[in-house]
């Protein structure tokens, strides 16, 4: 990274030389006063309490509510692509990045920018121009996007919080050493050291700006009186213009939908989408919503100005290649298939049904493995050992509306981060149009899925989520009775493990077993996933229908994926697909 650019016009010569040897020997000081940094500093004006330079940061305001306010997909990918204008790579020579040209409007060089992804970023800015920034990045993303807001914060810190964290001269390591003393603590030095990096700024002015997210300054207003026409695909707005077949839509909508139609040939609405999807699954799309594990604490463990741009550029360029390369490999249409903007690492895609499992067992194989090689030894092995990726999977008709897709996936998301830490998992739900509505994934699961069984014992008929390893054991499990089985007597199952005793449904399963062919039927899906040939019938196969394990409380429960199985059956292929596990 390049300080002398960074910091050209806002300090001295000599104090950025001390600033980028202070970088290498962070470590081994012990007293702030006595570093080169510290006495350039002070031979340059710049005094303990002098703060002239700020941590900057941004971030787009509710962008779901804002992307997915129409339910058409060319608005939808409009308003995704005018929250990209906040992003820092657009191209190649960064034209038609906002932020670009802001910074050349104050005259800041390209290394001001730490990251700009998603919708947010960090930037380091001299603090006598901090307002003045964040007034010009409100104007212009205002006008740019006509309904969306941005939040900006920033912390003001002397050179020297760059490299020992905040307020590291108001009360540094010095300060820390007698606190530990006179408690009686002996290792909580080095912690304290950890800690005092440019992390713990990220830290503080992620805080700031979550607190100024919930004090909005203003909101977007288009005034619409009692008689106005309001607008046909939003319906908040006035309606402006006449578009899709004579329906009057708002400015903003229209902007979105000229936006999305811009370039290369794309899906004019969901149904196009839901069309790609094969067989059974036709008209039905994909909604995956993926999120990292374990970046937080990452990004603490980051202790440089180089190393959190490093990392986030690092994270960004992964996801965005990984999902490009399993598009490729699962050969969907790029006409049918949308990476939408949603901020940080979170993730949203569109994509026909039949596809969206299979690709989501990819996804987070692949960004799990990518992001556990980083190369970085600032990244201790415990925490490389605990990345991964959550991932939530709704699957639902193209008529379903847009938002409650992508508000369903993300709750999934969040089931599954709940679920894998410090794994990857997969969580999903298929709604069909017979399927209950729910605001709550959670409520829709007790009411679907949860029975007391007569015993008092607990049943449940899924085992979502699952971690990465169950869910690729689960699939391939799915896969072979497919193959095997014919549909009506999977069905015959599902029926009798739902609504019947469960040890009803365990005798009618061991007479189905009992009366196929060894080398047909239930005996072949057996074999397969047991590993074993059975000519045979052992009480132990009635594990494939039910399980016994208890529940957060240590209670026993009855649970089965046999429900799963049948659910996704429209959804998966009959190839048998031989699958490696992740560390």
């Amino acid at each position: 990274m390049n300080f002398n650019s960074l910091f050209s016009g806002t300090l001295p010569l000599p104090v950025i030389e001390a600033f980028i040897e202070a970088q290498k020997d962070k470590d081994s000081v012990e007293d702030l006063k006595q570093t080169r940094l510290w006495q350039a500093c002070q031979e340059a004006g710049i005094k303990d309490d002098d703060k002239p330079l700020t941590v900057f940061s941004f971030d787009t305001d509710k962008i779901k509510e804002y992307v997915f306010a129409s339910p058409k997909l060319p608005e939808i990918r409009g308003g995704s692509k005018l929250i990209k204008k906040l992003d820092w790579k657009l191209k190649r020579d960064n034209s038609g990045s906002e932020i670009k040209e802001i910074l050349g409007q104050f005259d800041l060089p390209d290394e001001a920018v730490v990251y700009a992804s998603g919708g947010g970023g960090i930037l380091i800015v001299p603090a006598k121009q901090a307002e003045d920034v964040a007034k010009e990045i409100k104007y212009r993303f205002s006008k740019a996007t006509l309904g969306a807001t941005v939040t900006c914060a920033w912390l003001k810190v002397h050179p020297m919080d760059l490299i020992y964290g905040y307020r590291c001269l108001e009360f540094g390591l010095d300060d820390a050493k007698k606190i530990i003393e006179k408690n009686g603590a002996e290792t909580l030095s080095e912690k304290w050291k950890n800690k005092k990096c440019f992390g713990e700024l990220i830290t503080i002015l992620s805080e700031n700006l979550q607190r100024k997210k919930g004090e909005p300054e203003n909101i977007p207003f288009f005034e619409a009186i009692p008689y106005a026409e309001r607008c046909d695909s939003c319906g908040m707005r006035p309606a402006k213009e006449k578009a899709y077949d004579d329906k009057k839509i708002c400015e903003v909508c229209l902007k979105k939908m000229r936006i999305g139609r811009e370039g290369e040939d794309r899906a004019e609405d969901m149904r196009a989408i839901g069309d790609a999807s094969e067989g059974r699954a036709k008209g039905y799309v994909g909604v995956i919503y993926a999120d990292g594990n374990g970046m937080g604490a990452v990004l603490q463990e980051l202790k440089a100005i180089s190393d959190y741009r490093n990392w986030s550029r690092f994270v960004h360029k992964t996801f965005q290649n990984t999902i490009d390369d399993i598009q490729k490999e699962l050969d969907i249409c790029g006409n049918v298939f949308e990476k939408l903007v949603t901020g940080g690492d979170d993730i949203i895609l569109l994509m026909p049904g039949d596809k969206s499992l299979l690709f989501s067992e990819k996804l987070a194989k692949k960004i799990t493995e990518k992001l556990r090689q980083y190369n970085d030894n600032e990244i201790s092995d415990d925490l490389r050992g605990k990345m991964g990726l959550g991932v939530g999977v709704l699957i639902a008709h193209y008529n379903f509306p847009a938002l409650y897709m992508v508000e369903y996936a993300e709750q999934l998301m969040k089931n599954a981060k709940k679920c894998g830490k410090p794994e990857s998992a997969i969580d999903f739900a298929i709604l069909t149009d017979s399927s209950p509505v729910s605001t709550s994934i959670t409520d829709l699961r007790e009411e679907l899925y949860s029975r007391e069984h007569d015993d008092a014992e607990e049943v449940w008929f899924t085992k979502r989520p699952y971690i990465f390893d169950e869910f690729v054991e689960f699939i391939r499990t799915a896969r072979q009775l497919k193959t095997n089985v014919p549909q009506s007597q999977i069905y015959f199952m599902r029926e009798l493990i739902a609504n019947q005793d469960r040890r009803v449904a365990e005798i009618n399963f061991l007479f189905q077993v009992a009366r196929s062919k060894h080398d047909k039927g239930w005996k072949k899906w057996i074999s397969e996933v047991t590993g074993e040939k059975k000519k045979s019938i052992s009480a132990d196969i009635r594990k494939l229908i039910w399980e016994e394990q208890p529940d957060k409380n240590g209670n026993k429960q009855i649970i089965t994926s046999f429900i799963d199985y049948t659910e996704v059956y429209h959804f998966i292929d009959k190839e048998s697909v031989r699958y490696e596990k992740t560390a």
